[in-house]
């Protein structure tokens, strides 16, 4: 009987290679498709080892962010292809979480595969499996769902993984943006290299430098520019000595209450440990175009943006950055990439709730005017703790506030698969309740014969 069964569904299974590629010639070659590429795609064995696989990555990615940032250990272990696991990982488990100090680190990596490949897997396992192996009958409409909600998940992460934006916007009272500051996009820096000159119709003319092409030792040579800018070296981040003297040299930048500051190179933090993004600096030297004559030296660095330290510091000011060239005063900065919005929002006022007695926050709430000229659109929105506001494709949260209360931090998303996770939640959850409400019946009707 059992080789009566195994013959029945292997015919079945070939019957259905035979409707996918239509007809019955060349036989052989359906069946090695199917025996070495669709079975094998499809086993429970190679479901298992993903898992397992899956499991391995997250442990040695979780492990990653008590060296480096959240962002990065995403990028790195769980949307790429392949990553290379340095070994001192491990010694790190030790150290975190049995308080192994002393142990020297260990050197060299192994590879190991990444998130990309294992979702593109699991997607076809998931896939090649039900199409094999599941017939569409009232019975098995539920497994259908489930695994379809599964396929909508995997495909939803690859969306949000290449396409997916964040950005901020900071305001005080009474100020109004129509632009966001990118603090992540996909294998891209979020930062330009402005080179800003004196235009005679009292606006400046920009031209944008985009932040890839500062690697160090690289010229820019840019039609717009009346100048050369070579990258002497750049730095992925840096921080700020408050204790910097009365000097101002290239790196020093002064806060709105006097003070000097002084930029140095810094490790990047931690995911575990440190919230904000990396603030990278560029040391570039400004040259002539025909003598390659050095005109001025700078260093250049996120913390002189003042968006990016107004909510914290009140702004910091780089005074140096300036260049005198054939009878203009050019400056030289840095800023982050942005989101042009078509329309603009005004803060009004910002409300920072704290429980009684306690220093505890109990909500937040931004009050603004939303002005939308193109879909003439003009109306009052308030955004707060779990309550974003969604608008022509973004998505606003609370997330921020002044010291001292002054203004407010919105973190922006752009996520075209934003609904997808909802969508595939909902499916499962309809699935398995069929699935089981079926096998509830069948087990009542068992009960009463």
């Amino acid at each position: 009987m059992n080789t009566i069964s195994n013959t029945n569904d292997s015919s079945h299974t070939m019957d259905q290679i035979e409707n996918e590629f239509g007809g019955k010639p060349n036989k052989t070659l359906k069946e090695n498709i199917y025996r070495y590429i669709l079975k094998p795609l499809a086993s429970l064995q190679l479901t298992v080892v993903l898992l397992a696989l899956s499991v391995v990555l997250v442990f040695f990615g979780t492990l990653a962010q008590t060296k480096d940032q959240t962002f990065v250990v995403v990028e790195t272990y769980f949307r790429s292809w392949f990553v290379w696991i340095p070994f001192d990982l491990v010694g790190e488990f030790d150290r975190t979480f049995f308080n192994l100090t002393g142990t020297e680190p260990l050197p060299g990596y192994f590879p190991f595969p990444g998130g990309w490949i294992l979702a593109t897997l699991m997607l076809l396992n998931v896939t090649v499996a039900h199409a094999l192996r599941a017939r569409l009958t009232w019975k098995r409409i539920g497994l259908w769902l489930v695994h379809s909600g599964l396929i909508l998940l995997l495909t939803n992460e690859v969306i949000t993984g290449v396409y997916s934006i964040e950005a901020q916007m900071v305001f005080k009272e009474g100020e109004t943006l129509n632009y966001a500051d990118i603090n992540y996009i996909p294998y891209s820096r979020t930062f330009d290299l402005l080179w800003i000159a004196p235009d005679s119709d009292s606006e400046d003319a920009v031209t944008i430098i985009p932040g890839e092409k500062l690697v160090s030792g690289s010229t820019i040579d840019h039609p717009a520019l009346p100048i050369l800018i070579k990258v002497e070296k750049y730095f992925s981040n840096t921080n700020i000595m408050t204790d910097a003297g009365d000097k101002i040299d290239v790196d020093s930048l002064i806060s709105k209450a006097g003070a000097l500051v002084r930029v140095v190179p810094h490790r990047e933090g931690a995911g575990t440990t440190e919230s904000r993004h990396a603030m990278p600096m560029v040391e570039v030297s400004i040259q002539e175009r025909d003598t390659l004559k050095e005109l001025g030296r700078f260093k250049i660095s996120m913390w002189e943006y003042f968006k990016a330290t107004e909510s914290s510091f009140g702004g910091l000011f780089a005074p140096g950055h300036t260049i005198d060239f054939q009878g203009k005063n050019y400056r030289v900065s840095m800023r982050n990439k942005r989101i042009d919005l078509p329309y603009s929002l005004k803060l009004n006022k910002f409300t920072h709730e704290k429980y009684m007695g306690t220093s505890s926050p109990k909500s937040f709430k931004s009050q603004l005017t939303l002005n939308d000229s193109e879909l003439d659109d003009h109306r009052e929105v308030s955004i707060e703790m779990n309550e974003p506001l969604r608008y022509r494709g973004l998505t606003f949260y609370q997330s921020s506030f002044f010291v001292g209360d002054r203004g407010s931090v919105l973190q922006v998303v752009k996520n075209p698969g934003w609904t997808i996770p909802y969508v595939a939640c909902i499916v499962v959850t309809f699935g398995l309740l069929y699935h089981f409400s079926i096998l509830l019946v069948r087990f009542l009707r068992g009960r009463v014969k």
